[in-house]
């Protein structure tokens, strides 16, 4: 296959959908969007998180009533983001303090630079954080050499997250791409608190600010409050069409990750599936089937033909 002709015929499908389509504008300076995040929910007036779980109290059955044993549940193992192949604390025995904590996330959108929004929506208490960086994540979750950037809040690097409130950063210049996974560390020098939003994370076995090192020293990882609840990009452009490109054939599941993005921005996906008459129908439909679901605009290209088909589509 003629890899420099599909290099144009990319370019130039690409354009041909953004044209009919309306375009694509400049990104205006700071239109930031969400890139990761979850929607953390505050507690109600008067309520206090939970520190601790306790056991509920069971009364014990009458003696003429007999139970039959229950088979042991069967045990599944975590589905959970671990490169480095670190231990897992389930069920932690003690809550970190002076401690780094350390967040895996992977960012829908591109961007030439992000802010972090800090939760304490589900805290009684201030959330005291002595420094907070972010960088690329390697292979084995660590930080990327000559990726890590500080993190500030008003210029400074420690910061103090008030009770039941939202925090965000300040910009920082760092490009990311799109579907990137990122490493962010938070150095904890109080008490990490529990309750609100959890999420399994890596925990630093050496007490201290290791927000710096590439690797966190005897890290573990463990089930605790989340402290970052988004990542926002700056994006390099605000098209209002995204085009896929897929070769018939080609595993197309990762459209889902990039509608959901869509959604989200309110842009249309669009895709486009080249030499769809070389390939046989099992083949093909390898690549179909995920993008239908999607797809605002799904088309089959035969052959050379994908500027005709292209334009039926965008005129019906």
């Amino acid at each position: 296959m003629n890899f420099r002709n599909i290099g144009h015929r990319t370019a130039l499908a690409a354009a041909l959908i953004l044209a009919l389509a309306g375009g694509a504008a400049a990104a205006p300076a700071g239109s930031w969007i969400g890139a990761w995040g979850f929607v953390p929910t505050p507690l109600p007036p008067g309520i206090a998180p939970v520190t601790g779980q306790t056991q509920p109290e069971v009364a014990p059955l009458a003696p003429e009533v007999s139970v039959k044993p229950i088979a042991p549940p069967v045990s599944h193992p975590l589905l959970i983001d671990n490169p480095g192949n670190l231990p897992v604390e389930i069920a932690p025995a003690r809550d970190p303090s002076n401690v780094t904590v350390r967040q895996l996330v992977r960012v829908a959108v591109a961007g030439k630079r992000l802010r972090l929004r800090l939760t304490n929506e589900g805290g009684s208490d201030v959330l005291v954080l002595g420094a907070v960086h972010v960088g690329v994540a390697g292979p084995d979750g660590s930080v990327v050499a000559g990726t890590d950037h500080v993190v500030t809040f008003d210029g400074r690097g420690a910061v103090s997250v008030p009770a039941s409130s939202p925090l965000l950063s300040d910009p920082v210049d760092m490009k990311v791409d799109a579907l990137q996974k990122l490493v962010i560390s938070l150095y904890v020098p109080g008490s990490l608190v529990r309750g609100g939003h959890s999420l399994y994370q890596y925990v630093a076995g050496t007490p201290g600010d290791q927000t710096a090192q590439a690797s966190l020293p005897g890290a573990a990882i463990m089930r605790v409050t989340s402290m970052v609840s988004e990542v926002q990009v700056d994006p390099v452009s605000a098209a209002n069409v995204v085009v896929t490109l897929s070769n018939a054939g080609e595993n197309s599941e990762m459209a889902g990750v990039v509608a959901d993005a869509c959604r989200a921005q309110g842009k249309m996906l669009t895709a486009l599936v080249l030499d769809a008459d070389a390939a046989p129908e099992a083949t093909l439909l390898k690549t179909l089937v995920p993008l239908r679901p999607h797809a605002a605009m799904l088309v089959v290209a035969q052959g050379e033909d994908y500027i005709d088909a292209m334009l039926t589509a965008l005129r019906a």
